[in-house]
């Protein structure tokens, strides 16, 4: 792929998405990282439930990508693909969030009493 800039020239895009790539692939890593360690300390899981539970999640982020490229191929094309699951993650994202914002206070409540039998 090729940006056109001035009379003849192109500036290689390969670079910027490579850049990119790496951007994200660091930025997965340290999700995981992070959710482990999350598990693990805040959650309580043992060291190797916590490991299990990040490696089905990478797995699912890995495998949703190969099945929404079928179903788009398939079935739906390629706009509508776009339009049926970015309203799929809006309703996510909007489920989401008051859902995280409920369990952070109810775990500050329980955090503050020091884990009474209440929680």
């Amino acid at each position: 792929m090729c940006l056109e800039l001035g009379a003849n020239g192109c500036v290689q895009f390969g670079m910027c998405d490579a850049v990119m790539e790496f951007a994200e692939t660091m930025a997965f890593i340290g999700l995981q990282i992070d959710l482990v360690l999350y598990l693990m300390d805040k959650l309580n899981f043992a060291n190797t439930k916590a490991a299990t539970t990040v490696t089905n999640f990478a797995g699912t982020a890995f495998i949703c990508p190969l099945i929404g490229g079928f179903i788009a191929d398939a079935y739906l094309g390629r706009f509508l693909t776009v339009v049926v699951f970015g309203f799929i993650e809006l309703v996510v994202s909007c489920l989401f969030c008051p859902a995280w914002f409920i369990v952070y206070n109810m775990l500050k409540i329980c955090t503050s009493t020091l884990f009474s039998l209440a929680c």
